[in-house]
């Protein structure tokens, strides 16, 4: 006859896993909704708005309604703070930062929903709001870290192009539309808009400090000074953005090496945290269950 004590511990063991199935059913729809509001922002960026049909081509203008009611609230440092990442990531033609507050708010209530549901109101409820709430930010930070990295591969092929069209005889401006005529990089796009506003009346250090601001990054601040410091004296400048060309692949090239003199370092990170826990389980866990029972087995008289 069966112990009644088993029977106990089959419904616990049915009841735990049922609460495990729908607590990871509804984390799953957690992180679906988040990646596809990623992946609706890039198509945005990068294609334009999204069919209607499509459910966060609904949801978002619900959202991003919520917007100018935030607008009256949000601190000015953060919103200056929010301004100047969206601006470096390329996203402030489609997002706002009263926008941005309004996702990070429904997004941290909406997963606070999913940790409340089971885990009541306790520390992980809270971990998961501020999960929720901090996700646009750390996207919209890989999308500067990502804009960066871009800059960085294609500037010194830029450089060439434009020092070799300076060579044959043109301006600096007409090396930028060689360059945007390539339809292709990041470069192309950033230089169709200097000089679309160069055409609207603006001038060149206006147009030059816009580029700067745009990419935020420390080589394209150097290629700028390059163009503008060369404008006002009157210098040659198709040596100077070959020597500066050369001067960034050497340093891509060293920083190379360093990550390389890094990686076996780095590898030994999964070494420690991963595989070696697994061998001291599967060696001292057996001696430890048998010292369990057989300290069981003393205390209740057996």
């Amino acid at each position: 006859m069966l112990n009644p004590g088993f029977y106990f511990e089959a419904a616990f063991v049915a009841l735990s896993a049922a609460f495990s199935a729908l607590f990871v059913g509804l984390l799953s729809k957690a992180i679906f909704f988040l990646r596809a509001l990623r992946t609706y922002l890039r198509r945005r960026v990068q294609e334009g708005p999204p069919p209607p049909g499509l459910f966060l081509g609904r949801i978002m203008p619900i959202l991003s309604s919520l917007g100018p009611h935030l607008a009256r609230f949000l601190p000015a440092p953060y919103a200056s703070y929010l301004d100047s990442l969206l601006f470096s990531s390329g996203m402030s033609a489609w997002l706002d930062c009263e926008r941005v507050a309004a996702y990070q708010i429904v997004m941290g209530l909406f997963l606070f929903g999913v940790m409340f549901l089971f885990f009541g109101p306790s520390i992980i409820s809270l971990v998961g709001f501020l999960v929720g709430f901090g996700f646009p930010i750390v996207w919209l930070r890989s999308a500067r870290d990502g804009r960066r990295r871009k800059v960085s591969r294609e500037l010194p092929y830029v450089l060439d192009i434009l020092a070799i069209s300076v060579s044959s005889g043109l301006d600096i401006i007409p090396a930028m539309s060689r360059v945007a005529s390539l339809k292709e990089g990041m470069f192309a796009s950033e230089f169709s808009r200097v000089l679309g506003d160069i055409r609207l009346g603006s001038g060149r250090k206006e147009a030059f400090d816009a580029l700067r601001r745009r990419l935020a990054h420390p080589d394209v601040d150097v290629f700028v000074g390059l163009i503008l410091g060369a404008d006002a004296l009157g210098a040659a400048i198709a040596p100077i953005l070959t020597s500066y060309a050369r001067k960034m692949r050497r340093i891509k090239f060293e920083e190379a090496e360093r990550r390389g003199r890094l990686a076996g370092e780095k590898a030994l990170l999964p070494l420690i945290l991963c595989i070696l826990p697994a061998v001291f389980i599967v060696i001292l866990g057996p001696l430890f269950v048998m010292w369990i029972d057989g300290t069981f087995q003393r205390l209740v008289g057996y």
